[in-house]
């Protein structure tokens, strides 16, 4: 079976973690199937040049072939809904240009759009069966927006399978009137072998830092989407009890300088520490050293990172907002939710996670089962029915 994957979200030198768990699906994939990824990347004359030339347009990532074609955009136009159609026009251009050397059995888009609805459209013309996978924020943000809302509703209509990476996803996207028999749940996963418990002691040490500390840990992207704001008065609200907690903040994104301003003007820049992305082989030094994970979302689909800390053996204080309760489930032993928005109901919580004794074990016992091995098999029945549904 050859797999035909379509995603605008995907890791890059100057987006580490963007679209990981993309990354990390197909790479479990491809020990079962041929996969051709196409991540467009903006045209040099619409956005910065040194940026969209520092890729490849081609390069074979494991067994994954990767195609990022340039993807020209109008400035003024530059909504999600309009990068649908460039996305389409591009990948179709790209599979006319390699018709003898790309052929695909079954379409895999990652969110609705742009990626979902140039597979629909892809899926009509060469008659192959199409499947989207939701992952957060295009169906927790994107139908808020009337316009994006058709194009959303557009694409989960006229998909063979929606698959949701939590039940949460499933109840929205049921409410944006799509059928029930057509959705999946298959939730993401964790690589074991690699968020694992360590020796605290040693992963500071290989990082640079003294053992006296209490360490709070923070990855992902920096968007306000991901309630750094609250975080950040919550942590202020720490220091005026213990003064030997530091943050640190590992990502990349749009609100990078503003949050950094903002570390300033509360007078927190011997405590926190905002590190820009770090390669992703370090991220599970980062985790062994801290002495907690920190995700305030305010939204969310299924978050990796949160099975990543509990994997390795590290408890998450996180908001209780879309699938996260389905990872904690309300147990005492992996971690404490709070409501969002709330920084007082954060700090408290972030208190009491500092001074609870953790179980590194019994966390990580709770993820043993969630490989990513075990989400491709489940991908890979729903790809296998689909196909022979549609011959």
């Amino acid at each position: 079976m050859k797999l035909l994957s379509l995603t605008d979200i995907y890791p890059s030198t100057h987006a580490l973690f963007s679209g990981i768990f993309v990354r990390y699906l197909n790479e479990a994939l491809s020990k079962h199937l041929e996969i051709i990824l196409v991540h467009p990347r903006p045209w040099p004359q619409t956005t910065n040049m040194s940026f969209s030339k520092s890729f490849s347009y081609y390069e074979l990532q494991g067994r994954i072939q990767v195609y990022r074609p340039y993807m020209f955009t109008p400035p003024r136009f530059n909504r999600i809904f309009m990068r649908g159609l460039f996305f389409f026009l591009t990948t179709f251009k790209l599979l006319l240009k390699k018709r003898k050397v790309i052929d695909f059995d079954i379409i895999h888009a990652h969110m609705t759009v742009p990626a979902g609805f140039a597979g629909v459209i892809l899926s009509k013309i060469y008659r192959k069966p199409v499947l989207i996978t939701c992952h957060g924020s295009d169906i927790n943000i994107y139908p808020q927006i009337r316009v994006l809302r058709q194009f959303v509703k557009f694409a989960l209509n006229k998909s063979d399978v929606v698959v949701t990476v939590s039940n949460n996803l499933k109840n929205m996207v049921l409410n944006l009137d799509i059928k029930s028999d057509k959705i999946e749940v298959i939730k993401n996963g964790v690589d074991n072998s690699v968020f694992k418990i360590e020796d605290k002691e040693q992963a500071r040490s290989k990082l640079g830092i003294t053992n006296k500390e209490k360490i709070i840990l923070y990855v992902g992207q920096l968007s306000k989407t991901k309630g750094l704001d609250y975080l950040l008065r919550a942590f202020e609200t720490i220091l005026t009890i213990k003064t030997n907690v530091y943050l640190f903040i590992i990502g990349d994104g749009s609100d990078a300088a503003r949050l950094l301003t903002t570390v300033k003007s509360l007078g927190l820049e011997n405590n926190v520490f905002l590190t820009g992305p770090r390669p992703n082989h370090e991220i599970p030094k980062w985790l062994a050293a801290s002495d907690l994970l920190c995700l305030p979302s305010l939204n969310e689909g299924l978050p990796c990172v949160i099975l990543e800390a509990l994997s390795s053996g590290r408890p998450v204080v996180a908001t209780n907002v879309g699938g996260i309760p389905e990872i904690l489930d309300n147990d005492a032993t992996l971690g404490i939710m709070v409501p969002p928005k709330d920084e007082v109901a954060l700090a408290e919580a972030l208190t009491r996670a500092l001074n609870t004794k953790w179980n590194a074990h019994q966390i990580s016992s709770k993820v043993s089962d969630l490989s990513w091995e075990k989400v491709a098999e489940k991908y890979l029945t729903v790809f296998g029915n689909l196909v022979r549904s549609k011959n």
